[in-house]
């Protein structure tokens, strides 16, 4: 299952071409959407789950409160960033380097952990040896 990227810009170029690059690349885990009415968005927002939210450096933050997704990253047009909190990408540098920040900045939901397997605690125990022929494998299968 694909996640939604939600991308709100005040400039309809910039989201439409960022969207449609993150939709190009076959190994982003997210699915781009742009938007560039708040209220096409909030609409969006209620119907379909938002997992991130890039909004664009012309956009109010007060304007996106009404809008329910799982992370806010803000798009700056300037480097100075935005002094309301929260993850802060340059606008203005290539696609990839924008992208590439943007999941840098994602953070999923930290329910459990990846070591944990049914329930409980796991470890993580590696068997390294330089030397061949030393029957590692059969001592793997018994620890």
């Amino acid at each position: 299952m694909k996640r939604i990227m939600a991308i709100y810009d005040t400039d309809p170029c910039y989201a439409d071409k960022f969207a449609e690059f993150v939709n190009r690349r076959e190994q982003c885990p997210f699915t781009a959407v742009s938007f560039t009415s708040v209220e096409h968005l909030q609409a969006y927002a209620g119907r379909q789950q938002v997992e991130l939210l890039l909004a664009g450096s012309g956009v109010k933050s007060d304007s996106l409160d009404e809008v329910s997704s799982a992370q806010t990253v803000w798009l700056a047009g300037d480097h100075s960033g935005r002094g309301d909190g929260g993850a802060v990408v340059y606008q203005y540098q290539s696609a990839d380097s924008v992208l590439r920040e943007v999941i840098a900045c994602y953070q999923r939901p930290t329910g459990q952990s990846l070591y944990t397997i049914f329930g409980i605690s796991s470890n993580i125990i590696g068997v390294y040896s330089p030397v061949n022929r030393l029957r590692k494998t059969g001592f793997c299968l018994t620890l």
